[in-house]
């Protein structure tokens, strides 16, 4: 199973969910960003962390877009938080969740 795939075991065998914490952190190209969330997705990951206190609109955009394509659960309500104190307004902030097609997943 690898170090991986044993990490996100012991999490589930808790009673907990796996998830990747800041993966912008990484500071990954697009496509090791890409390689390193199938892995973890692979390995039973459940999730990733969308939006931190230090993300912009375009990291959150990103962030949200790749849990979409992952088909991975994201809450929304955090979404929107961050996104109005970036200055979009509400309206907006539902059409980018309905273009992410993020809605129902959570």
């Amino acid at each position: 199973m690898g170090r991986h795939g044993d990490c996100v075991k012991w999490i589930t065998e808790a009673g907990g969910v796996a998830v990747l914490a800041h993966p912008l952190r990484y500071d990954l190209t697009a496509n090791w960003m890409k390689r390193l969330l199938a892995a973890f997705k692979d390995a039973g990951g459940q999730g990733m962390e969308v939006v931190t206190g230090r993300n912009n609109p375009d990291e959150i955009k990103l962030l949200a877009t790749y849990a979409a394509l992952l088909n991975w659960q994201v809450q929304q309500d955090r979404i929107f938080i961050a996104l109005s104190r970036l200055g979009w307004n509400w309206a907006d902030s539902y059409r980018y969740l309905i273009t992410c097609n993020l809605f129902g997943n959570y």
